[in-house]
C-alpha cells in the first residue's frame, strides 16, 4: 500500500492531468463544432486527431483505462476521416460530440474521485465500431474511381500535367511582368481548371489548394495585393505541393501528400504575412521554448496576490508617514532621502502589483469557446437555427471573474435561443433570415469589462412582463402604468420572475434571470437589459477586471470613512439645503434636467451627526440606465484600496461589499454599489 508521500505525489500528477485534459477537451469541443460547420477541413481533422491521441496516451500512462479506451476508438474514427475513407456526416458528428461529452464526464469523475470507474463507455465504443464496420463493407472510394472513371482519370492526368508545366513557366514570367493582365488571366484559368477537374473526380486536397492559389491570383489581378518576392515564393511552393499531389494520383490513385503547410502559406499571403513567420509558427517551439511557460497552482497566485495586497497597504502607510515627516523636517537631508526612497518603493510596488495582476488575467475566450457547442446543441433540441458570432475573445479579466461568470452566460444564451430566436418558419414569415444571429462580445471600459449577449429574435413583450409582475404581486397596476420600457425590462431580474408559459430543458428550466443578477452582484458588477419588440434583446454585464485591488473614492460621513468603488462613480457635486427636495417622501435633487434619487449614508449606517455643515456632497453612482446619489459630508480623496473580506459574522451586512485598511491604520468599509441602487 502506498505511503502518504506517494499518495500526495500521485495526487499532484492527477491534478496536472486534469488541468491539461480540461484544456484539451475545451479545444476539442470548439474544433468539433467547427468541423461540423466546415466539413472535411484537413488541418482541423489533424488537430482533433492530435488531441485524442494525447488524451489516449496520457490517460493510459496513469491507468485510466476507460478514458483511454474511448479516446482510442474515437482516434480510430478520426484516422478514417483524416485519410478520406469516411465523410463528415451527421452520424459521425453525433458520435464524436457524444464521445466528447462522455470524456468530460470521465474527467469529472477523475477530478472528484481519482478514478474513471463507474461511467460506461461501451455504448459509444460500439457506435464507433458500427461506423467503422459500415466502412469495411463499402469499397474504398479510390478503387471505385479507378474502375469506373479510368478514361476520365487518364484525360485528367494528361490535362493537369500540361497545366502544371505551363503554370511554372507563367509564374516565372509574372515575376518579371507583374502588370501583364493577359498573363494573370492565363494563370487564373489554369488554376480554375485544375480546381474544377480535381473537385469533379473527388481529389479534394488538390481542389482546395488550387482554390486557395486562385484567390491569391484574383487579389493580385484586382490590385488588392502587390506582387513581390514573398508572394512569388509562396505561389511556387504551392505549385510544388500540387505537383506532389499529382504524382500521388498518377502512381497510387489517391492523394497522400499533406497540404497543411501549403494552406498555411496561402493564408499568410492573404493576410500579408511574411513566409518566415509561417515557417516559424509551423516549426513549433524549440528546445528552449519548452520552458517558456510553466503551470502554476492558482492557490499560489492567490497567496502572491494577498502578499502584494499587504505590501500595498504598508506602502500607503509609509507614504502617509513620509508626508508627515516631510512637513516636520522640511529641507533636512533625512527627509529628502526618505522621500526619494519612498518614491522608489512606490514605483516598484506599483510595477509588482501590475505584474501580479497580469499573471491572474486570462482571456474571456476561455469561457466563450464553450458556447458554439452549446448553441449547436440547443438549436438541435429546439428545432431552431442560429449562428453564434463572438467578438473580443482576447479581452482579459481576472481568473476568479472568469470562473464565476460562466454559469450566468450559459443561462443568458439558453434564454436567447429559447425565448429570443424564433423557429425558422416563423422568421421566414417575418421577413427575417431562417438562421437567427446571437452575438456574444467582450470589451474593456477603463477598469471594467463589458460582456454582452445580443440576439435578433422576437424581443420582449412589455405588456406581458407587466401583467406577470402584477399577477405575482410585485407591482400595482398604477405603478406598472407609470413605468417606462427600460424599467419594465429590468423586472425580469427579480427573484422567481419568469415570462415562460411552460418550462423547457432549453432555457432555464423555470429558473428566472435573478440567478444571473445575483451572481453578477457577487462580483461587484451590474447587469442591464434592453429590448426592441420584433427586433431582439441585448443584455450587458459590467464587471471589475480584478477583485483584489481597486481604485476607490474615500468619503467622510460624520467621523467615519467609507470607500466608493471609483469605477461606479460618475461625478460628485456639492449641494446646499435648498438643492434637495422631496417627491413622495423621498429625497431627490435635480441634476441637469434629471431627477436623481438620494441615499443618505449617515441614516443608512446609523452614523451619529458630527456638526453637519450647511453644504454636503452628492456622489453620483450607477449606470447609463439608472443613477443614484449618495449624500456624504466630505470627499477625502482617491486611493488604491485592497479589498478585505468581512468574515463570516459580518459577511451579510447590508450595502457593504468589504473593507480595507488605510495608510493611517483605520479600517474603512467599502460600499456595495449594486445594493445602493436598490435602496433609492
Amino acid at each position: 500500500m502506498p505511503d502518504g508521500q506517494e499518495l500526495e505525489h500521485f495526487d499532484e500528477i492527477v491534478s496536472e492531468f486534469v488541468a491539461e485534459m480540461q484544456e484539451l477537451l475545451d479545444q476539442l469541443d470548439e474544433d468539433l463544432v467547427q468541423l461540423e460547420a466546415e466539413g472535411g477541413n484537413h488541418e482541423l481533422l489533424k488537430e482533433i486527431f492530435r488531441i485524442l491521441h494525447t488524451i489516449k496516451g496520457t490517460s493510459g500512462f496513469l491507468n485510466f483505462d476507460r478514458i483511454q479506451l474511448l479516446a482510442h476508438r474515437l482516434e480510430d474514427l478520426l484516422a478514417q476521416l483524416k485519410d478520406g475513407r469516411l465523410e463528415v456526416s451527421q452520424d459521425v458528428m453525433d458520435v464524436l460530440l457524444a464521445g466528447a461529452d462522455r470524456l468530460k464526464g470521465l474527467l469529472g469523475k477523475i477530478r472528484e474521485e481519482r478514478t474513471d470507474e463507474g461511467i460506461e463507455v461501451e455504448d459509444l465504443v460500439a457506435s464507433v465500431e458500427d461506423l467503422l464496420k459500415r466502412l469495411d463493407e463499402t469499397p474504398p472510394k479510390a478503387t471505385e474511381r479507378k474502375e469506373v472513371d479510368t478514361e476520365l482519370l487518364g484525360d485528367f492526368l494528361t490535362e493537369v500535367q500540361e497545366l502544371l508545366d505551363g503554370l511554372e513557366e507563367h509564374l516565372v514570367e509574372l515575376e518579371a511582368r507583374p502588370d501583364d493582365p493577359e498573363l494573370f488571366d492565363e494563370i487564373f484559368r489554369a488554376l480554375h481548371t485544375i480546381k474544377g477537374a480535381s473537385g469533379f473526380l473527388g481529389f479534394s486536397r488538390m481542389s482546395e489548394l488550387a482554390h486557395g492559389a486562385e484567390e491569391v491570383l484574383d487579389r493580385l489581378r484586382k490590385g488588392r495585393m502587390s506582387m513581390d518576392r514573398n508572394v512569388m515564393d509562396g505561389l511556387l511552393a504551392v505549385l510544388d505541393t500540387l505537383r506532389r499531389l499529382f504524382r500521388d494520383i498518377k502512381e497510387e490513385g489517391e492523394e497522400r501528400t499533406d497540404i497543411g503547410t501549403a494552406i498555411s502559406t496561402l493564408e499568410a499571403l492573404l493576410e500579408g504575412k511574411a513566409l518566415e513567420e509561417v515557417r516559424k509558427a509551423r516549426a513549433g517551439p524549440g528546445a528552449l521554448g519548452a520552458v517558456e511557460t510553466i503551470r502554476v497552482n492558482v492557490k499560489r497566485l492567490d497567496q502572491l496576490m494577498d502578499l502584494v495586497g499587504e505590501l500595498v497597504l504598508n506602502r500607503n502607510r509609509l507614504l502617509q508617514l513620509n508626508g508627515e515627516i516631510g512637513t516636520k523636517y522640511r529641507g533636512e537631508r533625512i527627509a529628502e532621502e526618505l522621500d526619494l526612497a519612498t518614491s522608489h518603493l512606490d514605483l516598484l510596488t506599483s510595477e509588482l502589483q501590475e505584474m501580479v495582476i497580469k499573471t491572474r488575467m486570462v482571456p474571456v475566450g476561455r469561457v466563450f469557446n464553450k458556447f458554439p457547442r452549446l448553441v449547436r446543441d440547443l438549436c438541435r433540441a429546439s428545432g431552431k437555427e442560429a449562428r453564434l458570432v463572438m467578438e473580443g475573445q482576447d479581452t482579459e479579466v481576472d481568473k476568479t471573474v472568469i470562473e464565476e461568470i460562466g454559469d450566468p452566460l450559459v443561462h443568458l444564451i439558453r434564454n436567447a435561443v429559447d425565448h429570443g430566436i424564433e423557429l425558422p418558419e416563423e422568421r421566414k414569415k417575418l421577413g427575417k433570415p431562417r438562421e437567427g444571429l446571437i452575438r456574444l462580445y467582450a470589451a474593456q471600459e477603463g477598469n471594467r469589462i463589458v460582456i454582452g449577449i445580443e440576439d435578433d429574435g422576437r424581443g420582449m413583450d412589455a405588456e406581458k412582463i407587466k401583467r406577470r409582475a402584477i399577477e405575482r404581486g410585485l407591482l400595482s397596476p398604477d405603478e406598472a402604468d407609470r413605468m417606462d420600457d427600460r424599467t419594465i425590462w429590468n423586472l425580469v431580474f427579480l427573484p422567481g420572475f419568469s415570462t415562460a408559459d411552460k418550462v423547457t430543458d432549453v432555457s432555464g428550466r423555470g429558473v428566472g434571470l435573478d440567478v444571473v443578477h445575483t451572481n453578477v452582484n457577487k462580483l461587484n458588477g451590474s447587469v442591464s437589459l434592453d429590448s426592441i419588440p420584433g427586433k431582439g434583446t441585448k443584455v450587458e454585464i459590467r464587471l471589475p477586471l480584478t477583485l483584489a485591488i481597486i481604485q476607490g473614492l474615500v468619503v467622510r460621513v460624520g467621523k467615519e470613512l467609507y470607500v466608493v468603488p471609483l469605477s461606479s462613480v460618475e461625478e460628485a457635486v456639492r449641494v446646499g439645503p435648498g438643492d434637495i427636495y422631496k417627491i413622495q417622501r423621498r429625497e431627490v435633487i435635480r441634476l441637469r434636467d434629471t431627477v436623481l434619487p438620494l441615499v443618505r449614508l449617515d441614516r443608512l449606517f446609523e452614523v451619529p451627526e458630527d456638526g453637519r455643515e450647511d453644504e454636503e456632497y452628492v456622489v453620483v453612482i450607477g449606470t447609463k440606465e439608472r443613477r443614484v446619489g449618495l449624500v456624504v459630508d466630505d470627499l477625502v480623496g482617491q486611493e488604491e484600496v485592497v479589498i478585505k473580506s468581512l468574515g463570516k459574522l459580518l459577511r451579510d451586512t447590508p450595502a457593504i461589499a468589504g473593507a480595507t485598511i488605510r495608510g493611517d491604520g483605520r479600517v474603512c468599509l467599502i460600499v456595495d454599489v449594486n445594493e445602493m441602487m436598490t435602496l433609492a
